[in-house]
């Protein structure tokens, strides 16, 4: 389920919907006046070509790509090194050709946690392939496997190197890794925030989309109880602007800005919890703003933890996940 997003949380317009001749730019611009007509909850709500990103209907004319390989939200046995990467697109021929920007060509990047592992700078962006039947580049090492949360990014772009912008021209996928050295390392629950995406731009002042997703878990509203038979079950609760989190549990557990839970929620994947308009100060200046989350139990401690209060808590076996992105103006 879906809350429609405030009026006020309407971020981005893009120029080609203002000016309906011209179709071949894909760049984006903000536009604070716009009306509320463009607010969306779903892709349903929006015109054709346009997606529903970060509660407005945008612009997704460009670049398809879908990330098929490893399939969403798997999870992978400690020692795991390397993972297959597999895509596909449409409406992007692969080009070797640097030299200029012409729309629907270009070349491909792909990035594990953030670090490149084929790109232009190195020589090893993709310039061929079979991108409308799909096509795997093989084993990729992942950068840190000591890391239980990991994100991969298929970015398109342009021969010149401007990168295509519009939201499915970036095919992303998460996946995760055991850690054996953690409590219930076999059969763990994972978790990640899988929006806002690291680098994301959200408008300073307006309403934030998160969403979290958690495997060997089942979300559940809380109950204010917690016994060992549902240790795997629970919610979430969202932090803003903590550069501390979640080193400062359990002290700062009861400083969440919402608690996501499925009541209020759950999207068609179960493993999925989505909340629209969560609000951050409008006194937090531009620039990076960290979104952390946590897994709770359903006596609202954090995961493990059976006291309410903490107790004996270890920070170690908490199940957090922060992202870094950007506030602009």
């Amino acid at each position: 389920m879906h809350r429609r997003t405030h009026p006020q949380s309407l971020q981005v317009l893009f120029v080609a919907a203002l000016l309906p001749n011209v179709v071949s730019c894909y760049n984006v611009a903000f536009d604070d006046e716009a009306s509320d007509i463009f607010a969306c909850t779903q892709d349903s709500e929006c015109r054709e070509d346009f997606v529903c990103w970060n509660g407005a209907c945008v612009d997704d004319r460009g670049p398809q790509l879908t990330v098929l390989g490893p399939e969403p939200l798997s999870a992978f046995d400690s020692g795991t090194a390397e993972v297959e990467i597999a895509f596909r697109g449409a409406d992007l021929t692969l080009s070797n050709n640097f030299e200029s920007a012409t729309e629907g060509e270009g070349y491909l990047e792909v990035y594990v946690d953030g670090v490149a592992v084929r790109s232009k700078d190195a020589g090893t962006a993709i310039t061929e392939g079979d991108l409308q039947n799909g096509f795997s580049i093989g084993a990729v090492a992942i950068p840190d496997p000591t890391v239980v949360n990991h994100r991969i990014e298929v970015r398109t772009y342009r021969g010149d190197g401007t990168r295509y912008d519009n939201p499915s021209g970036t095919g992303r996928q998460v996946f995760f890794v055991r850690d054996a050295s953690l409590f219930m390392s076999t059969s763990r629950p994972m978790m990640a925030i899988t929006r806002p995406w690291p680098g994301s731009k959200i408008k300073r002042g307006r309403p934030v989309t998160v969403e979290l997703a958690a495997v060997d878990f089942t979300w559940n509203n809380p109950t204010g109880e917690a016994s060992p038979s549902d240790i795997k079950v629970g919610h979430a609760h969202v932090f803003f602007g903590r550069d501390d989190y979640p080193e400062c549990l359990p002290g700062c557990n009861g400083l969440y800005v919402d608690t996501l839970r499925p009541a209020n929620g759950l999207t068609s994947d179960e493993r999925i919890l989505r909340t629209d308009d969560l609000e951050h100060s409008d006194s937090q200046s531009s620039g990076s703003f960290i979104v952390s989350a946590g897994l709770q139990r359903n006596n609202h401690a954090p995961w493990p933890g059976m006291d309410p209060l903490g107790g004996d808590f270890l920070v170690a076996d908490a199940i957090a996940d922060n992202v870094v992105v950007e506030l602009v103006d």
